[in-house]
C-alpha cells in the first residue's frame, strides 16, 4: 500500500468553486471506488490539500489525471511513501471546504511533512492529525 499527500493551487473554471468541488467529489467517488483508492481532499482559500492511499500504480494513474486537470496548478508532493496499512479503509473520498480560520501555507505544509516523515511511519490519518495539531498550536500561540 502507498500514500500520497500533495498541495496544489485552484484554477477557477467558468463554474463556481462549490460546483467544481462537487464535481471533483462525484468524479472521485465513482473512479476511486473502482480502483480502491481512499482519501480526503481539503480546500481552503484557493488551495487543495489531498491525502490519498491505495495501490501505488493506481495512485500514479490518479496523480497523472490530477496533474492534467486544469483546475490544479503548482502541484507539489508532500509525501509519497509506502505505508504499513490503510487509514481510510472506510472512506471513499470526502471533500472538505474549510473556513477562513485555517490556512494552507506551502512552506508550513512542507515543513510539517518533512518533520512527520522523520518522526513517524507514514500513516494517512496520523498525518492529518499531526497537521491539525500544528495548526491548532499556531492558532493558540497567536492569540493575545
Amino acid at each position: 500500500m502507498h500514500m500520497i499527500a500533495y498541495v496544489s493551487d485552484y484554477v477557477p473554471s467558468e463554474n463556481a468553486v462549490s460546483t467544481d468541488l462537487n464535481d471533483i467529489e462525484i468524479t472521485a467517488k465513482i473512479h476511486n471506488q473502482k480502483v480502491a483508492i481512499k482519501g480526503v481532499l481539503f480546500f481552503q482559500d484557493g488551495t487543495f490539500l489531498q491525502v490519498i492511499e491505495g495501490l501505488e500504480s493506481d495512485l500514479r494513474d490518479l496523480m497523472m489525471r490530477i496533474e492534467e486537470d486544469q483546475r490544479h496548478t503548482n502541484l507539489e508532493y508532500l509525501i509519497d511513501s509506502p505505508v504499513a496499512s490503510l487509514s481510510f479503509s472506510d472512506w471513499n473520498m470526502d471533500v472538505f471546504h474549510l473556513g477562513a480560520n485555517k490556512a494552507f501555507d506551502r512552506n508550513d505544509l512542507k515543513l510539517i511533512a518533512d518533520r512527520f516523515m522523520e518522526k513517524l511511519m507514514p500513516h494517512s490519518k496520523s498525518f492529518i492529525a499531526y497537521y491539525q495539531g500544528v495548526l491548532d498550536e499556531q492558532e493558540r500561540l497567536s492569540k493575545p
